[in-house]
């Protein structure tokens, strides 16, 4: 029990500063990637999601305060705000469990997403709108497929059951940015499709 307060508790104080670094205006993951060990109860394949869910919410929510900071529109900054308060809520959820399977966290974000999130910073204005929308959308296609593989199939019942928790709440994410992609100027055309 020592054991697994020492490493909760740092886990706990990183991810409880996440909304006082929010308040202040300073990117915070609310996350961290996931290694296994040897005393890990989890299989390979849950293992593997737990490390591709927690990278994808580390960028999430590294994504959400770029949209927050730098969007132009209205719909890129209430997408980026969604993305820090619901990604921070379910990386906390998965550091704990993470933590409770015998799972060692640390806290870099791997060379892929890192690369997605320089190409972003690199854009402003409309231009930074379009793309962050566009990566919002494919991300979280991805993220729903693994997701929903993840809710039906994970060996672990505590990883079904946060799969399936989750799910709705990237459905939401998708249908946001789905929305603001109609709603934002097409520079090839102008379907007019905004609702």
């Amino acid at each position: 029990m020592k054991k697994l307060f020492t490493i909760l508790l740092p886990v706990a104080l990183i991810t409880g500063c996440a909304h006082d670094r929010h308040s202040q205006g300073a990117p915070d993951t609310g996350a961290a990637s996931v290694s296994g060990t040897s005393s890990s109860q989890l299989s390979a394949t849950d293992m593997r999601f737990i490390k591709e869910a927690s990278q994808g919410g580390i960028a999430e929510v590294k994504m959400g305060y770029m949209g927050v900071h730098n969007g132009t529109s209205s719909q890129v900054k209430n997408l980026g705000q969604k993305l820090i308060q619901d990604h921070t809520a379910a990386n906390k959820e998965l550091e704990q469990l993470a933590s409770q399977k015998g799972a060692t966290i640390t806290p870099e974000l791997d060379a892929k997403h890192q690369k997605d999130l320089d190409a972003l910073s690199k854009l402003s204005g409309a231009e930074f709108d379009k793309a962050y929308i566009h990566h919002a959308v494919m991300d979280h296609e991805k993220d729903i497929k693994k997701f929903q593989t993840a809710a039906d199939k994970a060996s672990d019942q505590d990883i079904r059951a946060f799969a399936q928790r989750t799910l709705p709440v990237l459905q939401q994410h998708l249908d946001m940015a789905k929305n603001a992609q109609n709603m934002t100027p097409s520079t090839t055309t102008s379907s007019g499709t905004s609702q």
